[in-house]
């Protein structure tokens, strides 16, 4: 189980300004992929597959149960969430 749908507004927005100011953010990684491109670097096949592939917002997902991830279990604590 993955966890439960996005219910919490506050960790929600949190989770968004993390990725939207994050160095390696979306858009910067499809910049530099983009960029290598032009400069002939790496196919133009490459860059493409990024803006496809990146195309839309990351999805967040919350739990307040424990959560398993490729076999390591994850428990929230003290009345908080896993993002």
């Amino acid at each position: 189980m993955i966890g439960r749908e996005l219910q919490h507004g506050t960790e929600r927005a949190l989770g968004q300004r993390h990725y939207a100011n994050a160095q390696y953010s979306v858009p910067s990684v499809v910049a530099a992929i983009c960029r290598k491109a032009a400069l002939g670097e790496v196919p133009q096949e490459r860059c493409d597959a990024a803006r496809k592939m990146f195309a839309q917002t990351p999805e967040f997902y919350i739990a307040t149960q424990p959560i398993k991830v490729n076999g390591i279990t994850i428990r929230p604590r003290n009345g908080r969430s896993v993002v």
